[in-house]
């Protein structure tokens, strides 16, 4: 475009900037919708917003500002009037200059509500939902569904003071419809029409995590994540599992854009334009990040896998092997002129011991080592919880010294030179199994104590409580394939 005495400036406020693509979704708006008008960065924090603020508002070349962290909460007492919304969510990013006063508006949340009705059929007035963090997102998409007439809003963050005063204000301010519950107590999502995830946990140095384990996600509510690179975090892939249906925070970014146009040019915004602008600009960072970034995803994710599949791979591995060697060993017997097997039986039962010692770390990882969670459940959760803690330091403690014990033992082998009568192996190499076994099961039981330290405070569920879960979920799943074969 071409810039010139009639060019209107809008500027985006904040820092760090060096990660918004903000602009080029604007300018492409702009220029498409024939307005000359052009979105640059200001990137400054608060130390001089009250003067930066002032030049807005008398440099006629200047519509407005775009706000964003950390001048969200600090911008309010510069500007001359707000909108209800934004006066009530006590937030702005988004000021529009008229008639020489500035106005502040809010557009996060109206942009989740677009993006929730224009691509689901949640209805919100008779809804019931479920908010993953108590920041920024958090609480504009909160207060626009509290302002929208939400039945109930359960808010749970790993700030348990944010998350309390996030409720209280939504009270004060909408409507008394808001709970603030403990991180880590999923007893209400079953009841909740939508899960939102505006925790940021699944992106960034928090990618492949989510904010809730999967087992928690019943198939019915809508499951949406206010990130939307990468497109399917954790949080989404484990939900489309359980088969819900879910979204991501495209359409949150995109529809709070396009409301911020319309405030600025007094113009329907492009929406097709800027959706196709902001698709783009993510195709292009995906293929600058490189093959790098996908072998790094790749490789996090067998990580993760054989974090919670090493010991049971093993152990169908080698039933396997003894499976198929008996197997042969028994067609061999039953065939004539074909000697049988010499070493068979001494193989599979070298096997057996392997799976044995595997088992150990299986069972550790399970949690069902030492436990017998029926009779911990008439106990409250921080009971449970710091039995649990310390059956896995006792179990991770006794691993380590038959591990210890074990050392010998194999040193012994080692100086004997002892071999297998069948397989001429030396024996060293098959009771190594000891070695790795007990200080494998000893890792896994410090891992353990490790989560459950992490998950003290949270209110988990009981068996019981479990088991008439996956019950509902199973009888909700049956509704559904009947409903479709119908």
């Amino acid at each position: 475009m071409t810039i010139d005495v009639n060019t209107r400036f809008i500027t985006l406020i904040g820092t760090p900037l060096d990660q918004s693509f903000a602009a080029r979704m604007q300018n492409a708006a702009y220029e498409a919708a024939g307005v000359n008008m052009l979105y640059c960065y200001t990137e400054t924090g608060d130390a001089h917003l009250r003067q930066i603020m002032d030049g807005i508002r008398y440099m006629p070349s200047f519509a407005g500002c775009a706000v964003t962290k950390p001048n969200k909460v600090s911008v309010l007492p510069y500007l001359d009037e707000l909108d209800p919304l934004c006066a009530k969510m006590g937030a702005c990013n988004t000021v529009v200059k008229r008639d020489g006063k500035l106005i502040g508006y809010n557009t996060d949340g109206s942009g989740f509500l677009r993006s929730l009705r224009e691509e689901t059929d949640i209805d919100v007035a008779s809804g019931r939902f479920f908010c993953f963090g108590a920041g920024g997102a958090g609480r504009a998409i909160c207060s626009v569904l509290a302002h929208s007439g939400a039945k109930a809003l359960y808010i749970a963050s790993r700030s348990t003071t944010s998350a309390e005063r996030l409720a209280r204000e939504i009270n004060e301010n909408f409507a008394p419809i808001a709970e603030a519950v403990p991180y880590g107590d999923h007893s209400k999502l079953a009841e909740c029409t939508a899960v939102l995830n505006a925790s940021g946990i699944g992106m960034g140095e928090t990618l492949g995590q989510s904010p809730v384990p999967a087992e928690y996600l019943s198939p019915s509510p809508l499951c949406f994540d206010a990130c939307y690179n990468p497109d399917k975090t954790q949080f989404l892939l484990d939900a489309e599992k359980r088969g819900c249906r879910i979204l991501n925070g495209l359409g949150m970014s995109l529809y709070q854009g396009a409301t911020q146009v319309e405030l600025w040019t007094g113009k329907p915004a492009p929406v097709d334009v800027m959706r196709a602008e902001l698709v783009r600009i993510l195709e292009e960072k995906a293929r600058a990040a490189g093959p790098s970034t996908g072998k790094g995803e790749r490789a996090m994710k067998t990580v993760k896998w054989l974090d919670e599949h090493f010991e049971e791979t093993l152990l169908i591995v080698l039933l396997v092997l003894i499976s198929c060697v008996e197997l042969v060993q028994v067609i061999i017997r039953n065939v004539p002129f074909i000697p049988a097997l010499t070493w068979a039986e001494e193989f599979c039962r070298f096997c057996w011991i392997w799976s044995v010692f595997l088992s150990l770390p299986y069972t550790v990882r399970k949690a069902s080592m030492l436990r017998v969670s029926v009779l911990l459940d008439v106990f409250p959760s921080k009971v449970r919880s710091a039995v649990n803690v310390t059956v896995d330091l006792v179990t991770a403690a006794t691993m380590a010294l038959l591990g210890v014990y074990s050392v010998s033992v194999v040193g012994r082998i080692i100086r004997s030179a002892e071999t297998s009568p069948a397989m001429k192996w030396p024996m060293w190499i098959i009771y190594s199994i000891m070695l790795f076994g007990f200080f494998l099961a000893a890792l896994r039981g410090l891992q353990q104590a490790y989560l459950h330290v992490r998950s003290f405070n949270r209110a988990e569920r009981t068996v019981l409580e479990q088991t008439m879960a996956e019950a509902a979920q199973e009888a909700e799943a049956g509704r559904k394939a009947e409903g479709g074969e119908r």
